[in-house]
């Protein structure tokens, strides 16, 4: 990688104030923990946190997702669950909020509206199914965080989001975009062996995975955009200007490329395993780009996903007409 592009896609990672995972250039592993070597877990003290514990009034609606969970997914481990549930406590928000839940991992509090009005419990508990806090350093599910670090909060968000819809039925608004962005990782991925490493909290596990279809900097560089659209279309409370629209429509460009690349890599080594024919290749790459967000709109963002030349200009990267114009013959596998 030239410097020039470097030091271009350093300063668009920074951009939203969310940390840069290549500043001075360290050794991205010393941020992206393998969950899998985490050997000490521990919990913070809740022994002082001053709430009403409302645990037993949501009895029912905990051991129905549990069942659930255990029905439909009996693959996933439920081992965070069982750690996390002995001492877990509910509580609700003492007025209204914008909020319809949170989960809070280091003190293990799930916060409802009252009487569960938006029915948000079930994608608290996935939070809690999928959490652990090791040290300083919280695991949840694809996200990660310490004091000084955030990594993965948007594709988490819109996983657990999809989970909850998919298993539960509840659709949440505000995450549709991100749901639609985490299923194209997904066929990438599997879901099954997505959704076992979003139970075990294995952002290094889904990282890795992806870098057999792309650069591992690119990778990252996914999951911090994924970050900037979140923080952007989530949580950003300022008023809209051009200039951050423009920024924005770059991060969403760079998404879009990111994943249709990461696809076409994935079918041109799928075929050439002989796992698909050329055809079902065709068939899955037209399926990949129809499942595309278009776009996105709100109050004060209005940016397009899915381009018709960056589909273009990979498909002439990576394929070339048979003599007759019949079908497509592979290039060389390149990221």
């Amino acid at each position: 990688m030239n410097l020039d592009l470097f030091n271009s896609l350093v300063m668009g990672i920074i951009a939203g104030g969310i940390i840069n995972i290549y500043k001075d250039n360290l050794n991205k592993k010393r941020y992206i923990i393998d969950r899998n070597k985490v050997r000490r877990l521990c919990k913070l003290n809740i022994s002082k946190i001053k709430v009403t514990d409302k645990k037993a009034k949501y009895s029912n609606s905990v051991e129905y997702f549990n069942n659930v969970i255990k029905d439909k997914l009996p693959y996933v481990s439920l081992d965070n669950f069982k750690r996390n549930i002995d001492d877990l406590i509910i509580t609700e928000f003492e007025t209204d909020s914008q909020e319809s839940g949170s989960y809070e991992v280091n003190h293990n509090i799930i916060t409802l509206l009252e009487n569960d009005r938006n029915n948000s419990i079930t994608h608290e508990l996935f939070h809690l199914s999928s959490s652990v806090v090791n040290g300083k350093r919280v695991f949840s599910g694809f996200s990660q965080a310490s004091n000084d670090f955030s990594i993965g909060r948007g594709i988490n968000e819109g996983y657990t989001s999809l989970l909850d819809k998919r298993y539960f039925e509840n659709d949440s608004s505000a995450y549709q975009l991100f749901q639609v962005i985490d299923i194209l990782i997904e066929k990438i991925i599997g879901q099954e062996k997505m959704t076992k490493m979003y139970f075990e909290a294995d952002l290094y596990g889904l990282i890795e995975t992806l870098s057999k279809y792309c650069y591992e900097d690119t990778a990252y560089e996914l999951i911090k955009d994924i970050d900037i659209l979140h923080e952007k279309t989530i949580n950003d409370v300022g008023s809209y200007s051009e200039e951050k629209n423009n920024d924005l429509q770059k991060t969403a460009t760079r998404v879009t490329r990111i994943l249709l690349s990461c696809y076409i890599n994935y079918l041109k080594t799928s075929a050439y395993e002989g796992l698909i024919s050329i055809s079902e290749l065709e068939t899955l790459l037209l399926s990949f780009v129809n499942a595309f967000p278009l776009s996105y709109e709100d109050e004060k963002y209005s940016i397009k996903f899915y381009a018709p030349e960056i589909l273009d200009e990979l498909i002439e990267k990576n394929f070339s007409k048979n003599m007759d114009g019949s079908s497509i013959k592979m290039q060389n596998v390149s990221k």
